[in-house]
């Protein structure tokens, strides 16, 4: 990424109080480059950011985002051949841990750790959960405990951080799990401008054909 201290001094003035800083070793471009090559680039990177987290009293989350590790890999993190491999998950969940023993002597301006934002596998025109993120996240939480014991842990839900992916899920044992969840309700609307030439919606408005103002949840009298 190329953020640097000028970013920080907006942030600071905007009085904003929190940096998600993802870590996304696929993103690598140089297949050339090992493992442990990738790895040091990333947190050289990320300690930096950190560095700056602290000097403008900043707290980040720090996200192990967008696997797998190489780039030149033919499936994404998306994929059922990722999740369903258990060595993709394996090295992943090494690089993870790798990452929690190198940044385990951080302060408070290190909040939390994250692996994968949006956990889902697109499967053709299906979207699901990952039957394995669960497990995958226990993982997470120990190697936590083992190597920076009460620094939190950020938990997203399947599919893709979506809130419905709560509605049967067992909260965990650690005490220090956060758990987020990715409002883009009503899709439509909070995606407009991603790809080109989507629809624009105004809000509050119709967006597909459905009347969308929060004052409608909230007012005692309804809205004409």
């Amino acid at each position: 990424t190329n953020i640097d201290e000028n970013d920080f001094i907006l942030i600071s003035k905007k009085k904003m109080n929190l940096v998600h800083i993802l870590i996304e070793p696929s993103q690598n471009k140089n297949s050339d480059l090992s493992d442990e090559e990738i790895f040091n680039r990333l947190m050289a990177k990320t300690k930096e950011i950190i560095a700056l987290c602290k000097k403008y009293n900043l707290t980040s989350i720090v996200s192990f985002h967008k696997f797998p590790i190489n780039s030149s890999k033919t499936f994404r993190q998306t994929s059922k051949y990722f999740w369903n491999d258990i060595n993709e998950i394996n090295t992943a969940l090494s690089f993870f841990e790798m990452g929690v023993k190198e940044l385990a002597s951080c302060g408070e301006e290190l909040g939390a750790y994250e692996f994968v934002s949006e956990p889902i596998i697109r499967d053709g025109g299906s979207i699901r959960v990952p039957q394995n993120l669960r497990e995958v996240q226990q993982r997470c939480i120990k190697i936590i405990q083992k190597y920076d014991p009460g620094r939190y842990f950020c938990v997203s839900p399947g599919p893709g951080g979506h809130p419905k992916g709560y509605e049967d899920f067992e909260p965990y044992t650690y005490k220090n799990t956060i758990y987020n969840f990715h409002v883009f309700g009503p899709h439509a609307y909070t995606h407009q401008g991603v790809k080109k030439d989507t629809p624009i919606f105004e809000y509050p408005g119709y967006i597909n054909y459905r009347y969308w103002d929060c004052l409608l949840y909230t007012s005692p009298s309804p809205r004409d």
